[in-house]
């Protein structure tokens, strides 16, 4: 040791010694009171850092606690949907779950009371949705799902994230911990019970969506029914009662769903609210640090982890609108790369939709199956490059290569026996290797040979074309055998000419001249013709299992130097059909023809009728506005719709069948059922004053009808309330007079009377009854209650009742009348019998024809409070290749202005005078009546001119006069007294 360093050493210790003790001294000579002072400030800064130490300590462990469950599962141990159906022993493969990223569904499963129960522990949350469907004898899910807190509902099972259905024996359907569902609403039916009230408004953001049925079958504390129990603040800071579950408080962060591990600290949440970002909740992942990017809805990854299969990152627009980075599933291939594999009957190359590169061998050999073809093209059909060898053999359905139709490059990193980039071995039926006409590109080999060995239906021109397209000329680097040699080559040199006619037919002419040695090689046609909306490939989806599936045939023999001629019938009207015709030789012919495909469109034909008829109509006008939907099969270009509308012909016998009286209360006479009335008399008749009327049940919808519980109660409400509802028609005019005294008759001895003057001699009957009530009156006037009394009487045509006929009218009111009647003389009109859609018959008459280009037309110039028949069809041209008529009955509204009396005269005198004085008033309406003050002892004639309306609209009038009274005691009494007229009386004599 270097001598000058150990002295150096030396010193420095003795200096500290000093140090240390010059230190002691200094507080040695200290006033003992300042030394107290300096001990505690030394103490509480110790102190200090104790604490603060603690604290940091208990964050770590917070931290440690969020990050690791009391059964020791990691935070971040996340699983893929879990589905488990029928045996509740598979659940034990996610016990250690303590996220769910995609849906859960337990289902099916039949708990049995001595096995023990198999749930989640560690499950905090799924990012889709939970079903819980059908768990016989299960009672709770208190212990299935313990710790579960957020549904996060990224997924929804048809709109629902959170569906408990059909558990029998459930009575706790409470998920107790459960905190927070993000997304979507919940159904809870057919459980034993549904849980505490508003529990699972209170959970879901769309609460007027939930589905909760609830059968009263729950027992809870009343508190839990009134939610006013005490709370229970849990290890989590959220507040729990016993069955109404858990809901965070406002301590934990406003990132946190499900609660926390600490108080305001984004780092010890249960669940992240938006984001989780390491162990941090976040409302957005940040993109300064390590490329984060989002993912799944609720956490942050980087993006190198999100870009593999099937993963990749797509930019969108975040709620803030702003651009951010996302993880999204996508389908298999999302980079358009995939491996080697081979295909197979059992294995179609599913896999490699949407490849584009295949790194590697392709080998196809498929034998059979329902449409091979098709789903060859769909798997394979956007595959360009193959950058080992391509090897089809042994596949004895296909016709063709073509469902490799993008095929460009085939590579030849690898080859068969070392030598052949395409090899192509005993297929049998292959007639094509690729269409070129169709194909955009050609074909590039770029190393090793072609190999062509007993293809026996494949021309050897047809491998000669692809050597050459592929640039393979040398002739050792293509290897065909004799098999090849055996099969016709076909040219397109056939001539095919196609005539669409009506009915969809369709007939094609051809003429056919063989060159050969000797024309009966020919054996005779196919006609081949297909569906084809757009253009189509001689064997595209074709194979042989499918051959006579895709295309139809239609065989004609050969005959020598003849126009053939063959028609097909049963065609689509207005499609297109691809059509070619293939001439059948022997075996020996080398060299055929076919035609090429021709693709003709048949003629229009007969629409389907349209759609969704329907009228509506506008306050205050009698116009109907028309509209319906185009015909749901056109069959060709709609250029025109036909409108047919006409009024319906309702006799008065529809209206008023023989031997009803409207005017005849079938109430007032029980006993006489061959004469039902249509207007009820009596007291149940006046205008009463009711109770309010429920709401209608029948706006629901029929989801709400069948499913939602309050409908039911709803509908028991309003049949109670129909039936217990006090109505004051039955005694609005007792009210105000004693109990004891009624001025109203029992039904049987209400006013109803076969005559006018019968009706008339009995109003004197009233005033006897209503001096009986003088003592009542007296009373009543006493409390200042007004009295008035209704009564209806009926009144038939007699020889009091005075009609009106043509001679008792001037030249001048013979006119205005007949003007007045064009409405009523309809048995003139041009009428016409039409049957609606039930079948029932009807005469209509005016009918008025129109025509339109648009799915909607207005009728005007309607009758008003008049039942038309509409008629609509759809044409390709006006009057011809239409559709079947649409018929719909419509009635327009009422106006009860044109119910107007017009001219209604009273003519009063009195008893042994021959004078009279006559009063006119003007029109009134159908519901108001004119005031004429007469005396008693006066007989008044009343006429009137019937409104402007048909005849068969008017069932009667209905006159009303009041008649006053005073009493012994001075009490005036009112009576309104109704009498009903029939329809063809418009003048009446009344005696006061």
């Amino acid at each position: 040791m270097n001598p000058a360093t150990t002295a150096d050493a030396e010193r420095l210790r003795s200096l500290s010694g000093e140090g240390r003790r010059d230190g002691r001294t200094r507080f040695a000579q200290l006033a003992p009171g300042m030394r107290a002072l300096v001990t505690a400030l030394v103490l509480v800064v110790m102190l200090v850092v104790v604490v603060t130490m603690l604290v940091a300590g208990r964050n770590k462990l917070h931290r440690l606690l969020a990050t690791t469950n009391q059964h020791g599962a990691d935070f971040d141990k996340t699983c893929g949907s879990v589905e488990v159906t029928g045996d509740q022993t598979f659940l034990e493969n996610y016990v250690s779950c303590v996220t769910i990223e995609g849906n859960l569904r337990i289902q099916l499963i039949e708990y049995n009371e001595t096995q023990p129960l198999v749930g989640l522990p560690n499950l905090i949350q799924v990012t889709g949705y939970v079903i819980i469907y059908q768990l016989s004898y299960l009672r709770t899910l208190r212990h299935l799902l313990p710790r579960l807190a957020v549904i996060r509902g990224r997924e929804l099972f048809h709109g629902y994230s959170l569906v408990i259905y059909g558990n029998i024996f459930l009575q706790e359907p409470n998920l107790w911990n459960l905190t927070h569902v993000l997304s979507g609403a919940v159904r809870v039916e057919k459980n034993l019970c549904s849980g505490p009230p508003n529990r699972w408004d209170l959970l879901s953001p769309s609460p007027a969506l939930n589905v909760v049925q609830d059968y009263g079958l729950c027992i809870y504390p009343m508190c839990e029914e009134q939610r006013d129990c005490a709370n229970v603040t849990t290890a989590l800071h959220t507040y729990c009662t016993t069955h109404g579950g858990c809901y965070q408080g406002p301590q934990c962060h406003e990132e946190c769903v499900g609660g926390c591990h600490a108080l305001h600290d984004p780092d010890a949440c249960v669940a992240c609210r938006n984001y989780r970002d390491g162990h941090t909740c976040v409302p957005e992942c940040s993109r300064s640090a390590a490329n984060k990017v989002h993912h799944l809805d609720y956490r942050c990854i980087r993006e190198n982890e999100c870009a593999k299969e099937p993963w990749k990152v797509e930019r969108e627009v975040g709620p803030q609108g702003t651009e951010r980075l996302v993880c999204v599933r996508c389908n298999d291939n999302c980079y358009g790369t995939c491996r080697g594999t081979k295909v197979t009957t059992a294995n179609l190359g599913r896999q490699l939709r949407k490849c584009q590169q295949l790194k590697g061998n392709l080998e196809i050999i498929v034998s059979g199956g329902a449409n091979l073809m098709q789903q060859l093209e769909e798997n394979l059909g956007q595959l360009k490059v193959v950058t080992g060898y391509l090897k089809v053999y042994g596949c004895d359905t296909l016709f063709s290569l073509n469902f490799l139709s993008n095929l460009e490059k085939i590579g030849g990193e690898d080859l068969v026996h070392g030598r052949y980039a395409l090899y192509v071995l005993d297929n049998e039926k292959l007639r094509e290797l690729w269409d070129w006409e169709h194909r955009n590109h050609s074909l590039e080999i770029t190393r090793g040979m072609l190999f062509f060995q007993y293809n026996p239906s494949l021309c050897r021109g047809l491998i000669r074309e692809l050597a050459i397209r592929a640039q393979v000329t040398q002739a050792d680097r293509v290897h065909v055998s004799h098999a090849e040699d055996s099969a016709p080559c076909y040219t397109s040199d056939l001539e095919v000419r196609c005539i669409p006619l009506k009915h969809g037919r369709l007939e094609v002419f051809w003429k056919y001249h063989y060159h050969g040695r000797d024309y009966r090689f020919v054996i005779g046609y196919y006609l081949y013709y297909r569906e084809a909306p757009e253009k189509v490939t001689l064997y595209q989806g074709r194979d042989a299992c499918n051959d006579n599936m895709v295309w139809e045939r239609v065989f004609r023999e050969y005959e020598r130097d003849k126009e053939c001629v063959v028609g097909v019938d049963n065609l689509k009207p207005y499609t297109q059909y691809a059509v070619y015709v293939d001439v059948y030789y022997i075996d020996a012919v080398k060299n055929a023809s076919r035609s090429s495909i021709q693709y003709i469109t048949t003629q229009v034909g007969k629409p389907s009728p349209v759609r969704e008829l329907k009228a509506t109509s506008q306050k205050g006008t009698s116009a109907q506005f028309l509209s319906w939907r185009e015909p749901a099969v056109p069959n060709g270009p709609l250029k025109v719709y036909e409108v047919k509308y006409g009024r319906l012909k309702l006799s008065r016998p529809h209206l008023q069948p023989e031997g009803r009286d409207v005017c005849v209360d079938s109430k007032d006479e029980p006993q006489n059922k061959t004469r039902p009335s249509v207007h009820d008399g009596g007291e149940e008749n006046k205008v009463t004053r009711c109770c309010a009327c429920p709401g209608s049940a029948a706006s629901l919808s029929k989801e709400d009808r069948r499913f939602d519980h309050q409908f039911d109660v709803h509908f028991e409400t309003f049949m109670w309330q129909s039936l217990l509802c006090k109505r004051d028609s039955d005694d609005n005019e007792n009210k105000s007079m004693p109990a004891s005294v009624s001025l109203s008759k029992p039904p049987a001895q209400r006013l109803n009377y076969s005559t006018a003057g019968e009706a008339l001699r009995n109003v004197s009957d009233i005033t006897p009854m209503v001096a009986s009530a003088g003592t009542a009156s007296t009373a009543a006037k006493e409390q200042n209650i007004p009295r008035q009394r209704k009564r209806r009487s009926t009144v038939h045509q007699s020889a009091e009742t005075q009609v009106r006929t043509d001679k008792h009218m001037s030249d001048k009111q013979r006119k205005e009348e007949e003007k007045k009647n064009k409405y009523k003389k309809v048995e003139h009109e041009e009428c016409e019998i039409s049957a609606d859609t039930n079948g029932d018959t009807a005469a209509v008459c005016d009918v008025k024809k129109i025509t339109t280009n648009n799915t909607r037309v207005t009728l005007m110039g309607l009758s008003y409070f008049t039942q038309y028949r509409v008629w609509v069809r759809a044409c390709h041209s006006e009057g011809s290749d239409c559709s079947d008529w649409s018929v719909l009955d419509v009635t327009t509204p009422a106006d009860m202005s044109i119910y107007k009396i017009k001219n209604f005269k009273v003519k009063q005198r009195k008893i042994n005078e021959t004078k009279w004085s006559a009063t006119k008033s003007d029109a009134i309406s159908s519901n108001s009546t004119p005031r004429a003050a007469a005396q008693t002892g006066t007989t008044l004639l009343l006429s009137w001119d019937p409104p402007m309306v048909p005849m068969e609209h008017i069932l009667a009038y209905i006159i009303e006069y009041q008649l006053e009274q005073t009493s012994k005691v001075g009490a005036a009494y009112h009576f309104l007294v109704y009498l009903c007229i029939p329809y063809n009386v418009m003048a009446f004599s009344l005696f006061l």
